[in-house]
């Protein structure tokens, strides 16, 4: 790669599919760390899978992810997710980051971070500021007792491929993970409701949108000395379908 994504280290990947272009359009998402000791910021690139043998043609090169916010200027960004979609002639691309990859293995709690999206409408070249989705000054690295060291996506990113709506799960605090929506791709972000379990710590949320709308969340929670893996479908914010079902 050339310019401001080549060379150096590359972590957290992530990638989703612009179904509104024909081949469907895969774009990747990536940290990237271009010299020592410097900080991780992001990359992105986009590219199209052809033939049964599923090769990808990429299309231009990787291009730096611009205006992200940072908690403090020592630490990069943390984990990284991208979703993009086209109508017509127009692609929206965003990613969403957590603002900091200062991770506390100690377990010491109260810990700042915040959770923001960037947007390009030029396939990467151009990016809006970042818009927060949330933020908490109470965030712990550590869940279930300290015996679970948190990574850096604890958070997820989804898009309702029909319209554009974006939806975010964030790991808020110890007890809480909260539910975002944005109903103009990112330009603004309102709480939905919030994920609580009284007297367990809850972590590691997931998020997807299915193709009627419906959407699913999961998450991580500590029951005593073992973890489980919860899930809450709902349909539009306030709708519950169900609640608090196991996902196998």
């Amino acid at each position: 790669q050339s310019g401001g994504c080549g060379g150096g280290w590359q972590d957290q990947p992530h990638a989703t599919f612009d179904m509104g272009t024909s081949p469907p359009t895969l774009w990747v998402v990536w940290r990237h760390r271009g010299t020592d000791p410097g900080t991780y910021g992001g990359c992105v690139r986009y590219g199209f899978v052809e033939g049964a043998a599923g090769t990808i043609r990429w299309g231009d090169d990787a291009v730096p992810v611009l205006n992200m916010d940072r908690d403090d200027d020592f630490y990069g960004q943390g984990g990284m997710l991208i979703a993009a979609r086209t109508v017509g002639q127009f692609t929206r691309v965003s990613v969403m980051y957590s603002n900091t990859d200062h991770m506390f293995d100690d377990c010491s709690g109260g810990k700042n971070i915040a959770w923001d999206t960037v947007t390009s409408d030029t396939l990467g070249i151009d990016w809006y500021k970042p818009i927060r989705v949330t933020s908490t000054s109470t965030f712990d690295w550590c869940a279930a007792g300290d015996q679970v060291q948190l990574g850096l996506r604890e958070f997820w990113f989804a898009q309702d491929l029909a319209t554009g709506d974006y939806w975010a799960a964030v790991h808020e605090s110890p007890s809480r993970i909260g539910i975002f929506a944005s109903r103009d791709e990112g330009a603004s972000w309102n709480r939905v409701r919030n994920v609580t379990e009284p007297g367990r710590t809850v972590f590691q949320p997931n998020i997807a949108v299915d193709a009627a709308g419906r959407v699913l969340v999961t998450w991580w929670r500590d029951q005593g000395f073992r973890v489980q893996r919860m899930g809450m479908g709902f349909g539009q914010p306030g709708i519950s379908v169900a609640a608090d079902s196991l996902v196998e």
